[in-house]
């Protein structure tokens, strides 16, 4: 299967800085050397992001994501599967908007909600407002810009979350999101508790796009980034959640976000971001296949 591998190493708008990093790490481990010898073929882009002048942190997310969308759409266009390896969470706008079609779902593996809102951020963490940006509740003139229609939060399910802003988890109900925190999933087991979300989610749409954000697993597994959050989702059940997806849903187009290479001393995160990549194309490749 032909798979397009699209780099954004990009941290809030800033090259190759924090997570910005993590992109390119997972090339020097040899990601497209290990997906090649599967069979796969890997065709590899980075997004160039040239500002004429320095720009709003929100503007160059903007334009950024604009170049994204058009890599996205590309690789659709040419018969390949658009996999992104991202810094930043906000990488769901450049992804949804080269998806176009409508309806689609997005399946969000992530230890944050990312539903805050200007308003109702504590911290005023753009990267912490990317699903809610992706459900059209903010930053419209950024949106704009990308080309991104809001979906409707009756299309998000949340998975594996378990650090939320007061207010953030409320409000992703209250927009009639599904969510399913990792503690959820534990003591429900995994099927039992991603079954009836998905069963639900697939009654309004087929297609999705899976986000995976690498701190959606426990710290145990690896310390991914600035932001860990303990009694996450192990390694195994994070697969396992990935392969359901595809038996599932057909996946569009998906995304690896927010590893942070000076947090992982030891390397740990790298080698579990590796393993979710392969799920990935494992997972997407069976179905087409089937």
């Amino acid at each position: 299967m032909e798979f397009g591998l699209i780099l954004v190493p990009y941290h809030l708008g800033v090259e190759r800085i924090g997570m910005g990093l993590g992109p390119e790490r997972f090339l020097q481990a040899g990601i497209q050397r290990e997906l090649g010898s599967r069979g796969h073929g890997i065709h590899t882009e980075t997004i160039e992001y040239r500002p004429s002048t320095q720009q709003d942190e929100i503007v160059a997310v903007a334009e950024i994501n604009a170049l994204l969308a058009g890599h996205v759409r590309g690789a659709l266009e040419q018969g390949r599967f658009p996999l992104m390896l991202a810094g930043n969470c906000n990488a769901c706008l450049g992804a949804l908007a080269g998806i176009a079609a409508r309806p689609v779902g997005v399946i969000w593996l992530d230890a944050h909600g990312d539903f805050n809102t200007p308003e109702t951020s504590p911290s005023g963490f753009l990267d912490g407002m990317a699903l809610a940006m992706a459900a059209g509740l903010c930053h419209h003139p950024a949106l704009a810009r990308i080309g991104v229609a809001p979906i409707s939060g009756s299309h998000i399910v949340q998975i594996g979350g378990r650090d939320f802003d007061e207010g953030e988890e409320e409000s992703l109900v209250r927009h009639k999101a599904q969510v399913m925190s990792a503690s959820q999933m534990k003591q429900a087991g995994l099927a039992a508790a991603l079954q009836p979300a998905f069963a639900t989610l697939r009654s309004q749409v087929r297609d999705v796009y899976l986000h995976v954000d690498l701190d959606v697993l426990d710290p145990a597994e690896g310390q991914a980034n600035e932001y860990p959050a303990p009694n996450g989702l192990s390694l195994r059940e994070l697969e396992g959640a990935i392969q359901m997806v595809g038996e599932e849903f057909v996946i569009k187009a998906a995304a690896l976000t927010a590893y942070n290479p000076t947090c992982d001393e030891k390397g740990r995160a790298l080698g579990a971001g590796l393993r979710v990549i392969h799920a990935i194309v494992d997972t997407v490749a069976q179905r087409e296949r089937e």
